[in-house]
């Protein structure tokens, strides 16, 4: 799908937001296997084919779906931006290392051994079903899976040698399994600290209410005794009344 064809579809801010994306990844997959070209195809044996764009593109980034897992909301741009740019950054830097180039150099002076090796497989066999023994042949004919063993020879590198795209392709897993897992400590760490949260929330919660209730219970106790001194009060007033009050006030 062209920019032009996104930019009918959606509106501005997005389109635009694609075509920012689109830019990046077409650019990155460039700068990215400009690396590779450099630092790990000059060690390549000769029946190892060249890596065009496209095919490196396909093998290693893919950015036709980065921008489809964006679009679904799976991946966020900023942040594959970033993660893609240290991988950038660290493959350079790990191409450079002498154990990189002591591997490649390895890879490009060896020489693959033939190696025979016994695997199981299964063929189809044709059977006598029904055997007809009055006229001595088969009338009933039926095939069946059945195993066998054979000998498969393969022209294998030698141990610890690896290819310049495999050990390419290691670098990378590594750096974004790295990436990964510390993508996944850190919201271990948030889903953490969101339950401390919450835990805390419901405890400063509990607190609150028993305190709200302690301090019900206390005002209603104090009312009881405010109502009970009122009382009295009100008692002793009567009983002085009574004892000035005169007795016979026709008299």
């Amino acid at each position: 799908m062209s920019v032009e064809e996104v930019a009918d579809d959606t509106p501005t801010d997005q389109a635009d937001a694609s075509s920012e994306q689109r830019k990046f990844y077409n650019d990155f997959v460039r700068r990215y296997h400009a690396v590779y070209a450099r630092y790990f195809e000059p060690y390549r044996q000769p029946n190892d084919s060249r890596l065009a764009l496209t095919q490196f593109d396909t093998a290693f980034v893919n950015v036709a779906e980065r921008l489809a897992a964006i679009r679904d909301g799976d991946l966020v741009f900023s942040t594959d931006r970033d993660n893609l740019n240290g991988l950038l950054k660290i493959m350079t830097d790990a191409a450079a290392l002498p154990e990189t180039k002591a591997a490649l150099s390895r890879y490009k002076a060896s020489n693959r051994v033939r190696v025979v090796k016994q695997v199981r497989r299964t063929r189809n066999e044709r059977y006598c079903y029904y055997y007809g023994a009055y006229i001595d042949e088969c009338l009933l004919w039926d095939t069946r899976r059945v195993p066998y063993t054979a000998n498969q020879v393969t022209y294998e590198l030698p141990k610890g040698v690896v290819s310049h795209r495999d050990l390419f392709e290691r670098y990378q897993t590594n750096y974004l399994g790295t990436m990964s897992e510390r993508a996944d400590g850190n919201l271990s760490e948030a889903a953490l600290a969101r339950d401390e949260i919450l835990e805390a929330n419901i405890r400063g919660g509990e607190q609150l209410r028993s305190a709200l209730f302690a301090a019900g219970s206390f005002l209603a106790v104090m009312f009881f005794f405010l109502i009970i001194a009122i009382e009295r009060h009100q008692r002793k007033i009567a009983r002085h009344l009574d004892s000035t009050w005169p007795s016979d006030l026709s008299g």
